[in-house]
């Protein structure tokens, strides 16, 4: 199963994502989170693992005044799992240079379009497929190794 967050400070984005997301046939299962607040997700990325984080460059004023955005939510999570695929989503021109530093696997701009969000998330799903499916299993002596 992949698991897959969503945060934009508007929950009526983040729903409509998350609907986009669960009307699509995907090749494995999904379950989706969605969060409002991206201290809420950094929080919720220290007890359970994503896979995909969509993730919104502008989060709400507040965190904006406290220098919160999507780009260092993603550092954050990133700290935490190195291997997570962040695709970002702005209404904003302007961050495509800044988002080099934060290993983006996509951009979408919004107005967010079924088309486009579902293109990003199959494509990061058979990254993440391709991943799973390159390693050895080695058996000796009672001892299991993986190795790519």
């Amino acid at each position: 199963m992949i698991k897959i967050a969503i945060c934009d400070d508007l929950l009526p984005v983040a729903d409509s994502i998350k609907k986009m997301l669960g009307m699509h046939c995907f090749p494995t299962d999904i379950a989706v989170d969605t969060f409002t607040s991206g201290a809420l997700l950094v929080e919720q990325a220290t007890k359970k693992i994503y896979d995909i984080v969509l993730l919104d460059i502008e989060l709400s004023q507040e965190e904006a005044e406290s220098g919160i955005n999507g780009m260092i939510v993603a550092s954050k999570i990133k700290e935490l799992y190195p291997e997570v695929i962040i695709i970002f989503f702005t209404g904003n021109l302007g961050y495509e240079r800044n988002l080099l530093s934060y290993e983006p696997f996509r951009y979408i701009l919004k107005p967010v379009v079924a088309v486009d969000v579902i293109d990003a998330v199959d494509a990061a799903i058979r990254r993440i497929s391709n991943w799973q499916n390159k390693y050895f299993e080695i058996k000796t002596k009672g001892i299991t190794i993986h190795t790519i």
